[in-house]
């Protein structure tokens, strides 16, 4: 249902006065919130699905790192061939979820949820749409297609727009340890980022 639309209770006319409790607090989704709930679901990425992917290609990479060439090459292909199971697994996360839930754990826990404009379920090709090319694209035009949330009037990024999808937020709904951790992990994770590269330019030089 339209985020604008009012709520009006069987007891009254449309024309009475209407409480503030009465009046469903749900909205667009900003793009700070958007931006929380996106690495909340990294988190849960790099818990759920990242680690135990790396865990694994470590210990298969150790325990045949000093055989014969034709084994290493098997466990390159090893390696490579559990990068591609992340990848799918990480779309699969996303997809699944927005088309069971319309929302993924990071959405839900921050009380957003994926609809169509007209507050209608999207279909299963619409999400995968959306959650693989869309945003692909909105990658590729230098992250723009992600910044167009902060500009636009239904709080649409590009990947939205194509499919004709808005994220509605329901304050009632928002998990208050969950939107504490979001914002920790934002801000520490630029600061390992930079560590990071700081510490591999200093390696390399």
């Amino acid at each position: 249902m339209p985020p604008e639309q009012q709520f009006v209770s069987p007891n009254q006319t449309p024309f009475s006065p209407i409480s503030q409790t009465q009046v469903p607090q749900i909205g667009y989704a900003g793009f700070w919130l958007r931006f929380l709930a996106l690495n909340l679901d990294n988190l849960i990425i790099l818990i759920i699905i990242a680690l135990p992917v790396r865990i694994i290609t470590a210990i298969v990479g150790v325990s045949f790192g000093e055989s014969s060439s034709q084994t290493s090459i098997g466990v390159l292909i090893f390696m490579i061939g559990m990068s591609i199971l992340q990848i799918v697994l990480t779309f699969t996360y996303f997809i699944f979820l927005t088309n069971r839930n319309q929302a993924t754990f990071g959405k839900k826990l921050l009380g957003l949820r994926v609809v169509s404009e007209d507050g209608a379920r999207l279909s299963l090709g619409k999400i995968a749409f959306r959650e693989t090319i869309g945003k692909f694209v909105s990658i590729l035009i230098l992250g723009f297609g992600y910044l167009m949330v902060a500009f636009t009037s239904k709080k649409q990024g590009l990947h939205d727009k194509m499919i004709g999808s808005v994220v509605l937020s329901n304050p009632a709904e928002r998990k208050t340890w969950a939107f504490v951790i979001s914002i920790i992990f934002s801000t520490v994770l630029p600061v390992v980022a930079i560590i990071g590269i700081l510490a591999s330019v200093t390696l390399a030089s």
